[in-house]
């Protein structure tokens, strides 16, 4: 044979009738309202989801053939879960807050209150004008202190969170 295509559906009749020659053999013993009938399933998966179908053929039967609908079924997916970021090293849970105790008027002294919630670190000092000179120490990771502040003078605070070397600092300027 020249003709490839001929030779591919000579290859299929051939086929089909070796497939309807062994199906009515076998149906030889059953009754006449299944006996001459085929059924036939296919199943493709194509990138994740899978279809299913059934064909079932009536040969010599009254009855009109019966053709059953494909079903295809979703892919399953695994749910995501975002990755939670961790912060190394001291660092606050919260911005740490300075608070006078009063309204200033010049020359007076009043009570200034730093609060802060840390994280991360061994210790934490506050200071005044110098955030490596310590002027409370070895404060709790969470709570306050009370320094004074004069009024009418500028002056800078600071709150600092200490892990080893590494330091996270927070300061605030006064200048009521």
């Amino acid at each position: 044979m020249r003709h490839p295509a001929l030779r591919v559906s000579l290859l299929v009749c051939l086929l089909a009738a070796a497939a309807c020659s062994t199906s009515l053999n076998s149906n030889a013993g059953t009754s006449p309202a299944t006996a001459g009938s085929s059924t036939s399933s296919s199943t493709t998966t194509v990138a994740g989801s899978t279809t299913t179908a059934a064909v079932v053929v009536e040969t010599g039967a009254t009855s009109a053939p019966t053709t059953a609908a494909a079903t295809t079924v979703a892919p399953t997916t695994k749910p995501t879960v975002a990755p939670t970021t961790t912060v190394s090293g001291p660092h606050f849970v919260k911005t740490p807050t300075f608070k006078l105790s009063a309204t200033c008027t010049p020359g007076t002294t009043l009570e200034l209150t730093i609060s802060w919630d840390a994280a991360g670190a061994d210790s934490v000092y506050d200071a005044v004008a110098d955030p490596n000179g310590p002027y409370n120490q070895d404060l709790p990771l969470k709570g306050s202190d009370t320094l004074n502040y004069t009024c009418g003078q500028p002056q800078t605070y600071y709150v600092v969170a200490v892990k080893g070397s590494t330091k996270k600092i927070v300061s605030k300027t006064i200048s009521a």
